[in-house]
């Protein structure tokens, strides 16, 4: 059961804030990289590309996420070494996401050239490194 608690429904809104920073970022950088080409050959308008775009990476979120989500979150990192201090886990995966979500808004507004997956795997293992230099 859901305790009814404010801070429990902070915590959530907070994440909830957080994955809609970081999926927005994402959208940005994929969109910009995938419908530029369409938008500048004159093939779609503006309009049209973004549409296109939301329901592709709208699609692609749920029909393929889970199976990255897992990949990510079980695959490259081993849960298991985080199992006497879980929250370990969830803060560093919390910093994963606000430091994939400040890196993509920077390169993508300075119009880098960036990958998202990059984004993601590194900082992930950034997280694995310092758990064994810390030794947590």
């Amino acid at each position: 059961m859901l305790n009814p608690s404010g801070v429990v429904f902070g915590q959530l809104a907070a994440m909830a804030a957080l994955a809609l920073y970081v999926a927005s970022n994402l959208g940005a950088n994929d969109v910009a990289n995938s419908m530029g080409t369409s938008v500048g050959s004159k093939a779609l308008t503006l309009r049209q590309a973004l549409i296109v775009a939301g329901v592709l990476e709208f699609a692609g979120a749920v029909f393929f996420g889970k199976g990255v989500s897992e990949t990510l979150a079980t695959g490259v990192v081993n849960p298991a070494a985080f199992a006497a201090q879980p929250q370990v886990f969830l803060i560093g995966m919390v910093s994963v996401l606000i430091a994939c979500g400040l890196w993509l808004q920077i390169a993508t507004s300075r119009g880098l050239p960036v990958s998202s997956s990059h984004a993601v795997v590194g900082a992930i293992a950034v997280l694995v490194r310092s758990r064994r230099e810390l030794a947590l």
